[in-house]
C-alpha cells in the first residue's frame, strides 16, 4: 500500500473515531464495556430502546422527574450530559439533574452541577435561581462560608425581595449557629420573630413567621446538646448541668410549639418532629450520664437505671403526645411528607418501648 494510500486510510479511521465518540447532539453515543459489562446495555435498559436521541433521554428524564423518582430522573439527565454534550437541552439537564441529587441529598454532587450551571449561565435571572439552590446544598451540605457567600451575593442585589431577605437572614443566624455563634444567632432570630408579629402580614407571611421559630428551636436544640451531663458525683454542678440543658430544652419547645401554631403546613410536621426528639433525646442523655461512684456491680446499675426509667417516663409520653398530635393536624388537613413519614416510624418506635415497658410492670 502506497504511502498516500495509507495516510488516506488513517484519516477515515480518525474521522470514524471522531463521529464515534464525538457523535452529534441527535444520535446516541459509542458503546463503551468496562470490566466485560456492557455500559450501553446497561443504558438501554434504563431508556428502554436501542437507539434514543437527546430529545428522548430528555423527555423520558422528566416524566421521572415529574413522578418523583428522583434517583431515575438523575440518572437519565446524567446520561443526556455525558452522551450529548452541546444538545439544544444540556442547560436544562444540568439544572434537572442538580435538583435531582438535591432531592436526594447529594449535596456535593448537586454543588457541582449548579457551580457549573452558574459558570455556563449568562442570564442573570437564572443565575440568581441558581445562587438560592446553591444555597440550600450548602446548608444541607454543612457548608456553611459557601453558603454565607451566595448568600452575601443575593443579600447585595438590590432586586432581592423583602421577604427573601427576611428568609436569607435566618439561614445566616442558622450559619452563625454552627460557627459557634449561638448566642448572636438566637438574639437575631428573636429580633426577627419580633419583626414577624410586628409586621401584621403588611409584608411577611406566615412562612415567614414560621421559619423564624423554627429555626430559633433548632438553635436552642443545638445548646441544649452542647451540654453534657458529667458531674453525677458533684450535686450542684450536677443541678446547675440539668438545669441549663433543660432551659435551652424549654426555650426549644417554646418555639417549636409556636411555629405550629402560626399553622403553615410545611413547617407543623418538622416542628413536631423535632419537639418530640427534643423529649427522647432529653431522657437519652440523662439515661446516658456517667454513672455515681460506688454504682458499679451489675445489679446496682440496673437498679439505677430503672430509677431513672421510671422518673424520666413522662418525657416520653410527652413525645407520644406530640406525635400524635401532628399526625391527626397532618391527616386533617392532608399533609403528608418526609416528616411525616418520620414521626410515624418514631412513634412507632416510641409505642413499642413504651409497650416492654408496661409488660415489664405487669410482670
Amino acid at each position: 500500500m502506497s504511502n498516500a494510500n495509507s495516510k488516506k486510510t488513517g484519516l477515515a479511521l480518525m474521522a470514524v473515531l471522531v463521529m464515534l465518540w464525538c457523535g452529534c447532539a441527535t444520535t446516541r453515543g459509542p458503546s463503551l464495556v468496562v470490566g466485560g459489562m456492557s455500559i450501553r446495555a446497561e443504558r438501554q435498559a434504563l431508556i428502554g430502546m436501542e437507539d434514543y436521541t437527546d430529545e428522548d433521554v430528555l423527555r423520558l428524564a422528566g416524566e421521572a422527574f415529574d413522578m418523583r423518582l428522583f434517583e431515575r430522573a438523575y440518572a437519565l439527565y446524567l446520561i443526556h450530559l455525558e452522551e450529548f454534550p452541546g444538545a439544544t437541552g444540556e442547560a436544562l439537564a444540568r439544572f434537572n439533574a442538580a435538583l435531582c441529587a438535591e432531592r436526594l441529598e447529594r449535596f456535593d454532587e448537586a454543588i457541582e452541577l449548579f457551580n457549573e450551571s452558574l459558570e455556563k449561565t449568562l442570564i442573570e435571572k437564572d443565575r440568581v435561581v441558581i445562587r438560592f439552590r446553591l444555597t440550600e446544598c450548602c446548608l444541607g451540605g454543612e457548608r456553611w462560608e459557601e453558603a454565607r457567600d451566595h448568600i452575601g451575593h443575593l443579600l447585595r442585589r438590590a432586586d432581592t425581595a423583602l421577604v427573601e431577605r427576611f428568609d436569607l437572614r435566618i439561614k445566616l443566624a442558622w450559619i452563625d449557629a454552627n460557627t459557634g455563634h449561638q448566642d448572636a444567632a438566637v438574639a437575631d432570630l428573636e429580633r426577627m420573630t419580633r419583626h414577624y408579629r410586628h409586621d401584621r402580614g403588611a409584608t411577611l407571611g406566615g412562612n415567614q413567621g414560621a421559619m423564624a421559630q423554627y429555626y430559633l428551636g433548632e438553635v436552642h436544640r443545638l445548646q441544649a446538646e452542647s451540654v453534657v451531663l458529667l458531674h453525677v458525683d458533684d450535686l450542684e454542678t450536677a443541678r446547675r448541668e440539668l438545669n441549663l440543658k433543660a432551659g435551652y430544652i424549654l426555650e426549644a419547645q417554646d418555639a417549636y410549639l409556636e411555629t405550629i401554631r402560626i399553622g403553615v403546613h410545611d413547617w407543623i410536621p418538622r416542628a413536631g418532629f423535632r419537639l418530640g426528639g427534643l423529649y427522647e433525646q432529653f431522657r437519652t442523655d440523662i439515661l446516658d450520664a456517667p454513672y455515681p461512684t460506688g454504682v458499679t456491680s451489675e445489679e446496682d446499675r440496673e437498679i439505677y437505671q430503672e430509677i431513672l426509667c421510671e422518673q424520666t417516663a413522662n418525657l416520653l409520653l410527652k413525645a407520644r403526645t406530640v406525635y400524635r398530635k401532628v399526625l391527626d393536624k397532618a391527616a386533617e388537613v392532608n399533609i403528608y411528607d418526609e416528616w411525616i413519614v418520620q414521626i410515624r416510624e418514631s412513634l412507632k418506635a416510641l409505642e413499642s418501648e413504651l409497650l416492654e415497658k408496661d409488660l415489664a410492670a405487669d410482670i
